[in-house]
Formats: structure tokens, C-alpha cells, sequence
């Protein structure tokens, strides 16, 4: 079956993510012909506070928490980062991305997830 390069928008807007409200959860909703045995990639902008920032990121569905890493940024102001989800992370329905931040605070926004969709 052929493949098109597919994205959905995750969030267009800014979260500050830090203390008090460590982490945050986005709901992922995306087209069902979504082809889950590729890998994916999330694409996002993070304005890291005053201090470097520590965050964890993970996709959280019916077969637990995945967890796509913990990262650090300084804070030489916005940058884009893009992290790779490995080939069946994701389900039809249910997934959530999950962003928690141990040290310092940071603004996310313009989150992306490109994918491949079935035609």
C-alpha cells in the first residue's frame, strides 16, 4: 500500500512547562490511516528560562509510557528540536505526549508530529 508524508499539529500555541506545573499533557489525535509501522518524528520550539532547562519527553498510550528521552537546553534563547518515535509507539487512538520538566522552566510551542499516512 503506498505511503504520503502526513503531519498533524500538536499544539500551535506556548505552554510555560516548569514550577509550579511540572509537566503537561498533550492529546495526540491523528488521521486513522496513520501507518504505525514507521517511524515518526516531532518536530517542537523550546524558549528555555533564565536557567538551563531539564525535560523528559514521553508517548503515553494503553501500552504504558514510552519514554523518548530526557534533554537539556540552555538558555541561549528559542531553538527547534526534532525527536525521533521509533515504528509501533503509537496506537489508532489514545496517545498523549507527555512533557516534564526537572530543572528550570521552559516555553513550548509549534509541536509537530510528522508521519506517514496509508492512500
Amino acid at each position: 500500500m503506498p505511503t504520503v508524508a502526513d503531519y498533524d499539529i500538536v499544539s500551535d500555541g506556548s505552554v510555560t512547562i516548569g514550577s509550579p506545573n511540572n509537566d503537561h499533557d498533550f492529546p495526540l489525535g491523528f488521521d486513522q490511516d496513520i501507518n504505525l509501522g514507521v517511524r515518526s518524528v516531532l518536530s517542537y520550539m523550546i524558549d528555555p528560562g533564565p536557567l538551563a532547562t531539564v525535560y523528559t519527553l514521553a508517548i503515553v498510550n494503553s501500552d504504558g509510557t514510552t519514554a523518548l528521552g530526557t534533554f537539556a537546553s540552555s538558555p541561549a534563547g528559542p531553538h527547534a528540536r526534532q525527536e525521533v518515535i521509533d515504528a509501533n509507539v503509537f496506537k489508532k487512538t489514545g496517545n498523549i505526549l507527555r512533557i516534564q520538566v526537572t530543572v528550570g522552566s521552559a516555553k513550548f510551542s509549534d509541536i509537530v508530529l510528522m508521519h506517514q499516512s496509508n492512500v
